[in-house]
C-alpha cells in the first residue's frame, strides 16, 4: 500500500479553500470512538459510488457512440459538400461558356446593327439632297404656274357659284333632295309624305321588309312590286330577291323610281310605267271626287306634282279623268315563272290586280302582302271577301300584318304547301 501524504493533502484542501477549524481534537475522538459503528454503513456508499460510476461509464459509451456517428454524419455531410460543390463549378464553368459565346453573338450583332445604321444615314442622307432638289423644282414650277393655276380656280370658282346657282333654282321649282339610307340612296320630294318618313327614318313600310327578308332566306326567284311609287320597297328588296319587276303608273313616281334604281346601282331591276287589273283596261288618275286627298293643283289650275303631300296616295280607274292616261294589263299576261314575293298597294285596286294574277300565283305559290283600303276599294268591282275566297281556294291561309287605321290594313297571305 503506497505511502498516504496528509500533509499533502492538507495543504491542497486549504489550497481549495478549507481551513483547519477549532475543537479539531475532541472530532477525531469522537469520529475515532463512532468509526466501529459507522464503518460498516460505508460498503453502501461503496456500492452507490460504483453504480454511478458504471452509469458514468454507460453515458461516456453512448457519448463516444454519438461522437461516432457525428463524425460519420460529418464525413458524409463533407463529401455531398465535396460533389455539390464540384457539379457548381461545372456549372459555372459551362454558364460561363454560353455567357462568352453569347457576348460574341451579340458583338457581332451589333457591329451589323451599326453598319446598317450607317447605311440608313448614308441613304437618308442621300433623300435629303433629292428633297432639296424637289422642294427646288416645286418652287420653279409655283413661280411659273402660280398665276395659272390662280386663273384657273378663279374660273372653276365662278363656275361653281354659277352651278350653285342653278342648283337652287332647280331646287326651288322641283323641290328635290337626295338622302343616304340604310335601305339605299334616294331621289326623294321635299314635303311628300313618303319621302319625309324615308329620310327621317331610313326605311318605310318596315314590317314589309321583314317578310321580305324572311322570304328570300328560304327561297330565291322573282319579287313583285304592285305600286312601286319611287322605289322605297323596289330598291331594298332588289338587294334580297334573284330579280325584282315593278309596276309604277303615275309618271311622276316612275321618273323618281328609275331615278332611284339607277343611283343604286340596280341592274336586276325591270321598272314598267303601267298598271295591273284584273282585265286589259285603259285606266286614268281618278276625279278630285274618287280621290281620298285632294289632287296637288297649280298656279296655273292644273296638275303639279311638285304641290303633292302624299305622292302614292293617287288611284287610277277606268272612269277618271283622263290624266295621266295608262294602258293596264293583268300580272298574267306578263307570265311570269318563279315569283317568290309579291308585293300589292294599288290604292283601293288591290282586289282587282290579285284578280288578275291569280294563274301566277297558283303556279308559282309566292307569299303575298297585299293593302286593303276600305274607302277607295269602294271604286273598284272586287270586295275583301272575293279576294279572301280566290286565295284561300288556291292554298293559301290569310291574316292582318298590320292595322294601319280603321280603313286601312296590310295583309299577309302564305301558300299552306310552303
Amino acid at each position: 500500500m503506497p505511502d498516504i501524504n496528509v500533509n499533502r493533502w492538507k495543504t491542497e484542501l486549504i489550497a481549495g479553500g478549507f481551513r483547519p477549524q477549532r475543537f479539531g481534537f475532541p472530532v477525531r475522538m469522537v469520529r475515532k470512538l463512532l468509526w466501529p459503528f459507522v464503518r460498516p454503513f460505508h460498503f453502501y456508499t461503496l456500492e452507490e459510488v460504483g453504480r454511478s460510476f458504471r452509469e458514468i461509464d454507460r453515458s461516456l459509451d453512448e457519448v463516444a457512440r454519438t461522437n461516432e456517428r457525428t463524425e460519420r454524419h460529418v464525413n458524409e455531410v463533407e463529401a455531398r459538400s465535396t460533389e455539390a460543390l464540384q457539379s457548381a463549378e461545372a456549372s459555372m464553368r459551362d454558364g460561363l461558356g454560353r455567357l462568352a459565346d453569347t457576348q460574341s453573338l451579340l458583338r457581332t450583332e451589333l457591329a451589323a446593327a451599326i453598319n446598317r445604321h450607317l447605311g440608313v444615314e448614308s441613304e437618308v442622307a442621300t433623300l435629303a439632297e433629292r428633297l432639296l432638289a424637289c422642294e427646288e423644282q416645286v418652287r420653279s414650277c409655283i413661280e411659273v404656274a402660280g398665276p395659272l393655276l390662280a386663273a384657273k380656280l378663279g374660273a372653276i370658282e365662278e363656275r361653281t357659284e354659277a352651278g350653285l346657282a342653278h342648283l337652287e333654282r332647280i331646287d326651288r321649282r322641283t323641290r328635290l333632295f337626295v338622302a343616304n339610307t340604310p335601305t339605299g340612296l334616294f331621289l326623294l320630294k321635299d314635303g311628300d309624305y313618303i319621302s319625309d318618313s324615308l329620310a327621317r327614318d331610313g326605311a318605310w313600310d318596315s314590317h314589309i321588309l321583314g317578310v321580305c327578308a324572311d322570304v328570300a332566306a328560304r327561297r330565291s326567284g322573282i319579287a313583285i312590286d304592285v305600286g312601286g311609287h319611287i322605289g322605297a320597297l323596289t330598291v331594298p328588296m332588289a338587294r334580297l330577291f334573284q330579280s325584282v319587276v315593278t309596276f309604277e303608273p303615275n309618271r311622276f313616281n316612275f321618273a323618281l323610281l328609275m331615278a332611284n334604281v339607277a343611283l343604286n346601282g340596280l341592274t336586276n331591276v325591270e321598272c314598267l310605267n303601267q298598271a295591273l287589273y284584273s282585265r286589259e283596261a285603259e285606266l286614268s288618275l281618278g276625279s278630285e271626287s274618287q280621290q281620298e286627298i285632294p289632287l296637288p293643283a297649280g298656279a296655273d289650275g292644273g296638275l303639279d306634282w311638285t304641290e303633292a303631300r302624299n305622292l302614292g296616295a293617287f288611284l287610277f280607274t277606268e272612269n277618271g279623268m283622263g290624266a295621266f292616261t295608262t294602258q293596264a294589263h293583268t300580272l298574267d299576261s306578263h307570265a311570269l315563272n318563279d315569283v317568290a314575293f309579291m308585293k300589292v298597294d294599288a290604292q283601293g285596286a288591290d282586289g282587282e290586280v290579285i284578280k288578275g294574277a291569280l294563274e301566277t300565283i297558283r303556279r308559282s305559290e309566292p307569299v303575298i302582302v297585299f293593302e286593303w283600303e276600305a274607302l277607295l276599294s269602294r271604286e273598284f268591282g272586287v270586295d275583301f271577301e272575293e279576294v279572301r275566297s280566290a286565295l284561300e281556294t288556291a292554298g293559301y291561309t290569310i291574316s292582318v300584318l298590320k292595322k294601319h287605321n280603321e280603313k286601312q290594313t296590310d295583309y299577309l297571305a302564305r301558300p299552306r304547301t310552303r
